[in-house]
Order: C-alpha cells, then sequence, then structure tokens
C-alpha cells in the first residue's frame, strides 16, 4: 500500500542543539528529525540559515527554535537580534507549527541571567502576541532545566540536560501540536508583564543589579 510520507521535525538551533537528534529518536515514529545547528550564532543568523531547511513546512511538520545564548553578552543589544531572529520568522508565514523555547540561563556567568530573563520575557511576549497563519508556541525551558543540566563549566547542556530537553520537547509537542492547540503557554510565568525573578529563574543564582536595562523601553 502506500505509505504516507512521516511529518517533519527540524530543530534550528546554536551549539546547544548538538547531538540532540540522537535523543530525539523517540518521537521517531511519528517524525523524520532534523536537527540543524550553528556554533557560536545569535538567533537571527540561525533562523535566516535555517529558512532553507523547512519552506515547505506544512500543518503536519514542526520546527523547533533553540537559540538566544549567543545573543546576550555584555553591553550588547540582544533585543534588536532578538526582534530581527523573530521577524525573519514571523515573515514566513508559514502554515505549520513553530515551538519556540526560552533561552537556557547561564551558570557559567550568572551576571547574565537578569538579561537572560528579560530575552526570554521579551520573546515570549513576541510568541503571545503574534497572530499570522504559524501555530506558535512558546516552552519554558528554565522551568525544567537545573544546574546538573548543565556542564562543568556552566554554559553547554551535558547529555542529561539533552535528554531531560529532547523527553520535554516530547511531551510538549505531542500535548500541543498533535493535539492542534492554538498558542499554547508551556509555562505560568509567561504573563503580559515580565514574570518574577522567582518564577523564572528559582534555579538560578540571578545577580541583583541596580542597572537592569528594562525591556519595555525598546520597540
Amino acid at each position: 500500500g502506500h505509505t504516507r510520507r512521516k511529518r517533519r521535525l527540524t530543530v534550528l538551533a546554536s551549539s546547544q542543539g548538538k547531538q540532540l537528534s540522537k535523543y530525539l529518536q523517540h518521537l521517531d515514529d511519528e517524525f523524520e528529525i532534523f536537527v540543524y545547528t550553528k556554533s557560536g550564532a545569535k538567533l537571527k543568523h540561525i533562523i535566516q540559515d535555517g529558512l532553507q531547511f523547512v519552506r515547505d513546512f506544512s500543518v503536519d511538520d514542526v520546527i523547533v527554535i533553540l537559540a538566544g545564548t549567543n545573543d546576550v553578552h555584555l553591553y550588547e543589544p540582544y533585543q534588536l537580534t532578538l526582534l530581527q531572529g523573530m521577524d525573519a520568522l514571523f515573515d514566513l508565514n508559514l502554515n505549520t507549527n513553530i515551538v519556540v523555547c526560552g533561552c537556557p540561563c547561564r551558570y557559567d556567568d550568572p551576571t547574565l541571567n537578569d538579561d537572560i530573563q528579560y530575552f526570554n520575557s521579551y520573546m515570549s511576549r513576541m510568541v503571545l502576541n503574534y497572530d499570522g497563519v504559524s501555530r506558535l508556541h512558546y516552552l519554558d525551558i528554565n522551568v525544567f532545566l537545573q544546574r546538573t543540566h548543565l556542564t562543568r563549566h556552566g554554559l553547554h547542556l551535558n547529555r542529561h540536560g539533552k535528554r531531560l530537553l529532547s523527553n520535554q520537547l516530547s511531551i510538549f509537542i505531542k500535548k500541543t501540536v498533535m493535539n492542534g492547540v492554538e498558542n499554547y503557554y508551556s509555562s505560568v510565568a509567561v504573563a503580559k508583564q515580565v514574570p518574577s525573578k522567582v518564577q523564572v529563574f528559582k534555579n538560578c543564582d540571578v545577580p541583583q543589579s541596580p542597572e537592569i536595562r528594562l525591556i519595555e523601553s525598546f520597540p
């Protein structure tokens, strides 16, 4: 008989996505899995370069975005690269499912966690306010990732972290995408306002910094 084409799942990621395909194999019966990683790249470059792999994606397919770690550096205007990256994604206007993962918090340089918190808050709000054709979802990965899921250095996910992330992604995709839920949020912390530190970074050492640049001042 005629075998129907497998649904496709493509992950567009920074180096955080390395070897993720190995751990995503348990989605294998449902999906054909492809992971594109671009080490050291900002969100916008990962999306812009990755678009070639997903241009023909349809309502059966899923795109997962796992980036942001390289956008948030001291004194760098991450709002701009975030905006450009998300715009590139929105401009595609694909009739497909997109899961945008939050940026994992940092244990190698906790001073960046305030900015990561605002980055994620901003990104989740862009997902929340999106009203195009794509079915957009935001997955707050800091809810389940803890210190033990990262390498000793504290920047990259270790194999436990990758396994956990893959499991959570599978659960999330089955719960949302496969049930056809519109704009779904995994995290209660995603409200219209900036979530409290406690909610987002309960596992992180977040510095109390007087010079927090609030994201509201950006377009």
